[in-house]
């Protein structure tokens, strides 16, 4: 079963309007509460893809990448669509540690169902003759 991070993300961003007022404050653009409290309350729609060429282009010798799991890197661009325009942010999962929970906790979820489903092999006992 596959996970998708991004449609994982925008259920949680819908469900947990904190969480997204906390991201839409303190991402690079600076937005205020009240601009912030707006957009959440305006919003028609949330876009979520998850940005992969930076990674892929970025010089892994530099030390940043040297002591970081590329893996667990996760740039999202997340698009919030609202009445006058669409307001766009990105969130790193290495700075948000709750969306970085999150995803592992859902990670961890599709492991066990997996393994759930698989029909387990039935063990014979042999008797040992003595």
């Amino acid at each position: 079963m596959e996970i998708k991070k991004e449609e994982l993300i925008k259920d949680l961003l819908l469900s947990n309007h904190e969480l997204l007022k906390q991201i839409i404050i303190n991402n690079e653009r600076k937005c205020t509460e009240p601009a912030a409290d707006y957009i959440i309350k305006t919003m028609k729609n949330i876009r979520v893809e998850e940005i992969t060429d930076v990674i892929e282009k970025a010089d892994v010798r530099e030390k940043f990448f040297d002591e970081i799991n590329i893996k667990d890197v996760g740039l999202f661009s997340v698009s919030i669509q609202i009445t006058e325009f669409t307001y766009t942010i990105k969130i790193d999962t290495l700075k948000n540690k709750n969306i970085k929970h999150f995803l592992e906790i859902e990670s961890e979820k599709v492991i066990l169902l997996d393994n759930i489903d698989k029909p387990q092999e039935e063990k014979k006992l042999k008797r040992k003759r003595i």
